[in-house]
This record gives C-alpha cells, structure tokens and sequence, in this order.
C-alpha cells in the first residue's frame, strides 16, 4: 500500500479466512469499522469531494493561465490543478458502478474492465505528479526567500514549464508497467472483472513497484515537503517577529513595500498548500510502514487486523482526493489576487464585457 490508488480484485473483496487467531468481539469491531468506512467514504463522502474538486480545479484552469497570473509558481500550480482534475475525473465511471442498475447492466460490466485498469494507472501517475509538483512548488518558494536578487535568473516561467512537462514524463514512464499488470476479463461478471498477468505475478517486479512507489511516491516526497514548510514557517515567523521589532515609521515604510507583502501572501499560500498535502498523506505513510513491517499480505488479507487497515485504506484514498480538491478553497480563502480575479471574471460573464483585469505586481507573485 503507499499512496497510490490500489486495485483490488472486485475492489470490494477482503478475505475473511484469517489464519491468525483472533478475539472474535475484536474481530467483529474491526469488521465493522471497515464496512462503515468503506460506506462512508465511497458512497456519502467521495461523491462530494469528486464534484466539489472537479469544478474547483476547472475554475482554477480557468483563472490561473491569465496574462497577470502569469508566473513561474503559476506554471506549477496549473500542474497541480491538471494534475488533480484528472485524477478525480477518473474516479466518476467508479462512483456510478455503485449504482445497482448500472452495475448490473452487461455493457457497463464489459466498459468497467478496461476501465478499472485505466483508472489504476491513471491514478498512480496523477497523485505522483502532484506530489512533485508540490515539491516543486516549495523549492521556488524557498529560492525566493532565500536567494531574492537571483529569482529572475532561476524561476522563470520557460524553466517551470518544462519542470513541470519533465515531472508528468517520468511519472507516466514509471507506472506506463501498471496498465500490463492486469487484463480485462471476458467472461465477466461470471469471476473477477481483471485477471492478474504474468508481469502482475512475478515476485521481482512486485517487489521493485512496491519499494519505487514506497519512496517516490510515498516518503521521499512527505520527508522533503516536511522539511520545506518547516523552513516557510520558521521564515514567516522570523519576518513577522523582525516586523514587530521595528520603529513606527520603518513599519509604515514596509507596509507600503508591494513586494514584500506579496513575497509573504504567497508564502502563506504554499505553506497551505504543503500542510494539505502532509495532512492527507499521513495515514497512507503510516499504512506503508505497516507494509515494509509486516508485509503487504499480512496488512491486508491474512493478518488479525486486516480489517482494520482496509478501513484506513478507504479513508486514506479518501483523503486524498480530498486534497486534490481543496486547492481552490485554499486559494480563494487565502489569495486576495485570487479572489479579485475570481471575482472580476464572475462580473465579466455577468456584464458581458470584454475588459480584463490588470495588476501591477510583482513577478514571483502567483496566487
């Protein structure tokens, strides 16, 4: 398990034949708590996090790529939003199998084969696109507080824009194997709808998917964000503390520097954005220590709390598609440019005008 979307064989079945023995009321807690957070969060939760995100992150598309957006940061937020999009648009076909009527019916069986191994792939290259991004994200941040006179040779926006096509490149060519891990079974429903194939069956190759998702999708990019924003929150501290310090007339000085106060707004913004991230991978980081523990059979299908940790497997993809669609709340609670230009464009369809909005801001400003 790490914080890629798993498939499972039905995607429901869990083997209830432990060999371990257990306490038959513990057994029974566990039992339940991962039928009600399967329950929960597939069919009251994960609906509404799927449409909330999708029309969030197409407003983002929408608002982000304008000329006075136009940025380095920008171009990685856009990732994130594309990113994020796709990875919840994937999950729809998922949502409407649930439905009785529609999983029953012969064509929307045969659809849902290939679909489920295209959603499995999917998924893997979008969240790990994400996290990368993230990271990306953070390091400009720290180059603009750290590195200020050098930010106009360094985060370009042509520098960013490649960046960000290398990171979608190499998240596809790591998990391009996934789609040849399954085959869409024919004689569905009558079986499993994905038969495993001899690549999904070697021992090897498992083992070398599971330990590459572990670290490149899972702790590398935790450890690394975790790092960043400690150092974007230890520098907002430090600026303010320093601001508080200073004499009367010096803070008027400083209030009245745009610079300095966009270079903090959009810290606040990417600090956000990294704390979300954290947030909705730790449950996936504990379950992936359970992994490398005890095995990913034991976690998951033989162990005494199995059940248990399909629960935690629910919420935790929960959670991240909850992250996937936050970033719009984030930035219009957060980013004033954000909401005015949000607001200016509402106004525009209103009004039917052809005008847009201008700032004068300066460049590393994004959000």
């Amino acid at each position: 398990m790490t914080t890629q979307m798993m498939y499972d064989e039905n995607d429901t079945i869990i083997s209830s034949n432990t060999t371990v023995a257990t306490n038959s009321v513990t057994y029974s807690e566990y039992k339940n708590f991962y039928e009600n957070a399967k329950f929960a969060s597939t069919v009251i939760c994960f609906p509404i996090v799927c449409a909330v995100g999708i029309v969030g992150n197409i407003l983002i598309l929408f608002i982000l790529p304008r000329r006075c957006m136009r940025s380095s940061n920008t171009c990685y937020l856009i990732g994130i939003a594309a990113a994020d999009l796709v990875l919840l648009v994937v999950q729809v076909p998922h949502l409407i199998g649930g439905i009785a009527s529609v999983k029953e019916d012969r064509g929307f069986i045969t659809f849902n084969s290939y679909y489920q191994l295209a959603r499995y792939g999917i998924s893997n290259m979008c969240i790990t696109c994400t996290g990368w991004l993230t990271i990306a994200v953070a390091v400009e941040r720290f180059i603009v507080i750290k590195r200020p006179l050098n930010v106009g040779q360094i985060c370009t926006v042509p520098r960013a824009r490649w960046i960000t096509a290398g990171i979608f490149l190499v998240s596809s060519a790591l998990y391009i194997t996934n789609f040849f891990e399954f085959t869409p079974n024919s004689a569905a429903p009558n079986g499993p709808l994905m038969l495993m194939t001899t690549l999904g069956k070697d021992d090897t190759y498992n083992q070398y998917i599971f330990y590459m998702d572990t670290l490149v999708a899972a702790f590398i990019p935790f450890i690394l964000l975790f790092i960043f924003n400690a150092l974007l929150i230890y520098h907002l501290m430090r600026h303010r503390h320093v601001r508080r310090s200073l004499s009367w007339q010096y803070k008027v000085q400083m209030a009245k520097r745009k610079k300095d106060k966009d270079t903090q707004h959009v810290t606040l913004v990417v600090i956000a954005i990294i704390a979300m991230f954290l947030l909705s991978r730790s449950l996936a980081i504990y379950l992936n220590i359970l992994c490398l523990v005890y095995g990913r059979t034991y976690a998951f299908d033989t162990g005494p709390q199995h059940h248990l940790n399909m629960g935690l497997k629910y919420i935790s993809n929960l959670l991240v598609n909850t992250n996937a669609s936050v970033n719009f709340m984030l930035y219009s609670i957060i980013s004033s440019k954000f909401q005015r230009i949000f607001l200016e464009s509402c106004a525009c369809e209103k009004k039917k005008r052809g005008y847009t909005y201008t700032f004068t801001e300066n460049p590393i400003s994004s959000v």
